[in-house]
């Protein structure tokens, strides 16, 4: 119940992303707590059902699902972030093209939002890999501290820190490459933005 009222708010406010992130902690955390399939299961569906309300109702929503699954047509308008971005990180090859040297200024949100595609272009696949490798290694040791946390409160704190960490991270770079329709959140630890770097910080 406390859930549904916070997910509600997110929802007239619009924001669906924060609202994803949310909702999915809720439900790693839930499946920690409980190991019920058949609840989080039920969870996973009405986050679905969520989401066509979402797009159903929202003009916005509708425009990110467009732009994902065909930016090209919207290139000049809607779409011309992601058409950039998807240029930019072919731009880089598995090496890159340098640090400041590459076309990802270009890109009109690339120190927030496409953070991850000015890597790609500047530095190349092998750093792209790189850094994910480093967001792994966190995820691993968050987890680990979960389990091995003294009380079942600690270890759902842990598990709960860590799962946003994750969550986000795959939502913003699952973005950048079109494996998911974008939303609008920072990378953890490199995206442009003090109030998201110390909530990360805090999170760790």
């Amino acid at each position: 119940m406390f859930v549904g009222c916070c997910l509600g708010l997110l929802m007239l406010q619009k924001d669906l992303g924060t609202a994803l992130l949310y909702y999915g902690v809720t439900l790693i955390m839930l499946y920690a707590a409980t190991h019920s399939k058949m609840i989080t299961g039920l969870g996973i569906l009405g986050g679905i059902g969520a989401a066509a309300f979402g797009y159903s109702q929202f003009a916005h929503v509708k425009t990110r699902v467009k732009i994902w699954l065909n930016p090209w047509d919207v290139s000049s308008g809607s779409g011309y972030q992601i058409v950039k971005a998807l240029i930019a990180m072919v731009n880089g090859g598995l090496m890159g093209m340098g640090l400041g040297i590459g076309n990802a200024s270009s890109i009109p949100e690339y120190r927030t939002d496409f953070i991850f595609a000015v890597i790609l272009n500047e530095f190349g696949v092998v750093f792209g890999v790189i850094v994910l490798l480093i967001y792994l290694a966190i995820i691993i040791r968050g987890v680990g501290i979960a389990l091995r946390a003294r009380t079942a409160f600690l270890s759902l704190l842990a598990l709960g820190c860590i799962g946003l960490i994750a969550l986000q991270t795959f939502v913003i770079i699952g973005g950048n490459i079109k494996l998911i329709p974008l939303t609008g959140v920072t990378l953890p630890f490199v995206s442009y933005g003090g109030s998201s770097l110390i909530m990360n910080l805090l999170l760790i």
